[in-house]
């Protein structure tokens, strides 16, 4: 049968040890021995000059939608490297002509076997043993992940499916107080609520264990020890609090304010990626404030009118579910469901595209 592979990756930046979310900073002029000649002072300016560049890039990563873009889709090249690496080992792999397909890819891999020749079946041959993806992203990392589709033909070709669990693909909090308040602060100058964020942070460092880990598991509903102290550790790290501010005030900046209907057609329509998106939230446990289900709504609407294929965009609701569903046992069952029948979909369509192409091959060799 199919067999898979699973990898994770999440925000870089993000995490409750200081090695994960500290953004380090270029070396001080004390801690780097300048040797002493004619060009000491332009070597020390263009030191300065790469020193501030590097931190900006770093940034980025941490604190930018692009950045966070940018490393998912260096993971994915890696993850695409790592397997023709592999395969290398095991049979002779037929590279596609175009270095450019595959991005960032190192150069060596990239130029093996690009100046032959090949009919149209040998490119179809080497893309067919590259592997397939699956994209399961929660939340933000939807809006990651189709970004990264869209910018990346490549990747999006050897997409399979794509799942999203609660979507945050746009700004469109509920209640609408809610939004009003966190687009005001997403537009203010970001310093003074991350110094005082940084200043609440050291502050609860000193709030007694019990007293803390008594708030997150009956007010913020965490219910495993482990999670908890995952919790508490990221709310006593002010470097964690400042990414998150950091982030959250440039997707608030960036994320639209409405479905992005031309992305999700390119993916499901024109590129035939099948689309599984899951929504939560009702009269039990309140709305979803970052994907309320008014948002199913409007896409269940567009695909209704034929703006979406309905064959391969599929909406979900689950009532008693929550966004952050990630940290309650309970609820995994439900959304594993999901997925598990999103996946086994997923593979039927993959089958019949799959059989699709192979008579149209069969039809072009008949004519020539």
């Amino acid at each position: 049968g199919v067999s898979y592979a699973a990898r994770a990756i999440s925000y870089a930046g993000h995490g409750a040890e200081d090695g994960l979310v500290k953004v380090p900073s270029p070396p001080s002029p004390s801690q780097v021995k300048v040797k002493v000649s004619m060009s000491a002072s332009s070597s020390s300016s263009r030191s300065r000059a790469n020193d501030k560049w590097t931190q900006k890039k770093l940034e980025d990563i941490a604190w930018t939608m692009h950045g966070q873009m940018r490393h998912k889709t260096e993971w994915v090249d890696q993850l695409m490297l790592e397997f023709i690496t592999t395969r290398r080992n095991e049979e002779e792999v037929i590279m596609p002509l175009s270095k450019d397909a595959f991005g960032s890819m190192n150069d060596d891999v990239m130029a093996e076997d690009c100046g032959n020749s090949r009919s149209d079946e040998a490119r179809h041959k080497s893309t067919a043993i590259m592997p397939k993806f699956i994209f399961i992203a929660h939340s933000i990392g939807s809006q990651l992940v189709q970004r990264m589709c869209i910018l990346r033909p490549d990747i999006l070709y050897q997409t399979k499916a794509i799942l999203y669990l609660t979507p945050f693909t746009r700004f469109d909090a509920r209640p609408k107080w809610k939004n009003s308040l966190l687009s005001t602060l997403g537009h203010a100058p970001p310093d003074p609520t991350v110094a005082f964020a940084r200043f609440c942070s050291i502050a609860a460092s000193y709030m007694p264990t019990k007293m803390m880990d008594a708030l997150l598991e009956h007010n913020s509903g965490i219910s495993l020890l482990e999670d908890r102290e995952l919790a508490r550790g990221l709310v006593v790290n002010p470097n964690y609090v400042q990414n998150f501010l950091k982030l959250g005030s440039d997707e608030i900046r960036n994320l639209p304010e409405v479905h992005d209907v031309g992305a999700i057609k390119i993916i499901a329509k024109f590129s035939g990626v099948p689309m599984y998106i899951l929504y939560c939230g009702g009269d039990e446990v309140g709305e979803d404030q970052w994907a309320p289900r008014i948002h199913m709504t409007e896409l269940q609407r567009d695909v209704d009118a034929g703006m979406l294929p309905k064959e391969m965009v599929t909406l979900e609701h689950l009532e008693k579910s929550v966004h952050d569903f990630i940290v309650r046992p309970h609820l995994h069952g439900p959304v594993m469901d999901f997925a598990c029948r999103s996946i086994a979909d997923a593979n039927i369509k993959f089958k019949a595209k799959a059989s699709e192409r192979k008579v149209g091959m069969g039809q072009f060799r008949s004519k020539m």
